[in-house]
């Protein structure tokens, strides 16, 4: 670990490489405005690559493309990881001491879903009732079996999407169409059931962590699932303790990988007030990551100092925040054009984007997704940042898209269902 009192680069002078899959260009963008040199990789590997498998980013601001990090390792001060599935090679990258941001093998938290509950256990905590089914013909006997379960997959994201199963009879058709999908794999699947938590409420947390420790602020917020979030800067002291005892309850977890990186929770809380994690997210949370980028000033400063294992708190550029998800049905399939005015650009982030020729363009992806990017305001009240955010959606168009700014009613209402039940993040 870095010596606490020794001097480290200036941001401004850093080298950087960002490497994902294309879903979060825009944090290299971020990252580009105050560091020297930002190297960009979202390429995926194959036999026959394409141009959207190797050259998302082209033309964003700031950034040069490349199609692997290996030729730059010894080019780059700082590493960032903002997304799964890259842990062995952040552990080789600081075997060679190279600062690193991301979960490392942290990341087996989220893909991992077994291994989350044990530890949950293992510390005390509160797991919901959940029985592990290998195969689809014996998933589908216990879903006749059993009314309203949550059906999980580990690691393998695209392979089966969480569903829920109120009845066999309605689930039916969408397990013909995965088991389609799966071909023989289907009769070695292992699918996680879990049983509901009702008459809960939902909290989490979304920052980071640098070995266990905690900033001393974060953003806090409601998420309307795929839709919208509002969220404000709070102290970690004032946050539910729901929050708080799950977070330690990983604190070991965290220093046993060298987790440094961002990470958020989904924690229910029923009216016994015990806290259930039902999921963990080891890369950037979205929302807010959109949000995070804006509203903490001293983004890539964060990165840097936590990469080199000093843990910076947040400087916030605003006390509240509110987001609204950009969908187009077009973009699942087609080359989404999205147009705004240019000193809108902070407001909007955009998933898998290139800039060519002045336009903006969200690149369709093999898993096809309509959540294309999102629309972010700011202010010194929540109403402010919402009537922000409306008023940036109604200057964004192209083919398709739909901007759901109505989803702030049902956030709101979200708010005082946690007030009600004491367990309010705002």
């Amino acid at each position: 670990m870095l010596n606490p009192l020794s001097q480290l680069k200036p941001v401004n002078d850093l080298t950087v490489m960002v490497r994902d899959q294309g879903q979060f260009c825009e944090i290299a963008c971020r990252i580009a405005r105050d560091a020297a040199k930002v190297y960009y990789c979202s390429a995926r590997e194959g036999e026959f690559p394409t141009m959207a498998d190797m050259m998302v980013g082209y033309g964003m601001e700031g950034l040069e493309v490349v199609d692997s990090i290996w030729p730059y390792v010894d080019r780059c001060d700082l590493f960032v990881y903002p997304d799964l599935y890259y842990g062995y090679e952040q552990d080789y990258l600081r075997s060679l001491g190279k600062p690193v941001w991301g979960a490392g093998m942290g990341e087996d938290l989220e893909l991992d879903r077994i291994l989350l509950k044990q530890i949950l256990k293992s510390k005390g905590m509160p797991v919901n009732d959940f029985e592990v089914v290998v195969g689809m013909e014996k998933l589908r006997a216990f879903l006749k079996a059993n009314e309203d379960v949550y059906v999980k997959m580990s690691k393998f994201r695209g392979s089966f999407e969480s569903l829920h199963s109120k009845t066999y009879k309605e689930i039916a058709p969408a397990l013909d169409e995965f088991a389609h999908e799966l071909g023989a794999f289907q009769q070695i699947a292992e699918f996680i059931c879990e049983a509901p938590i009702p008459d809960a409420a939902e909290i989490g947390y979304d920052g980071y962590t640098v070995d266990g420790q905690f900033p001393k602020s974060t953003l806090a917020g409601i998420e309307i699932k795929d839709r919208a979030y509002v969220g404000a800067i709070k102290s970690y002291a004032s946050l539910p303790s729901q929050i708080k005892d799950t977070n330690a309850a990983l604190v070991d977890s965290f220093k046993q990988t060298m987790y440094r990186g961002p990470f958020s929770t989904e924690v229910r809380v029923p009216k016994d007030k015990n806290p259930y994690l039902i999921d963990f997210t080891a890369r950037y949370p979205s929302p807010p990551n959109q949000l995070q980028q804006e509203m903490f000033s001293n983004f890539t400063e964060i990165l840097w100092e936590g990469a080199n294992g000093r843990l910076v708190d947040p400087v916030p550029a605003a006390k509240f925040g509110a987001l609204c998800i950009i969908t187009s049905d077009f973009a699942t399939k087609n080359w989404q054009p999205v147009e705004f005015p240019k000193e809108l650009r902070g407001h909007i982030k955009l998933n898998n984007p290139v800039k060519i020729k002045d336009t903006y363009y969200v690149v369709p992806q093999p898993v096809e997704l309509c959540q294309i990017g999102a629309v972010s305001g700011w202010g010194a009240t929540m109403e402010e940042a919402i009537d922000q955010c409306k008023e940036i959606a109604g200057k964004v168009s192209g083919y398709g898209i739909c901007i759901p700014t109505e989803a702030f009613d049902d956030a709101k209402e979200e708010i005082e269902k946690s007030k009600a039940m004491g367990v309010s993040v705002l």
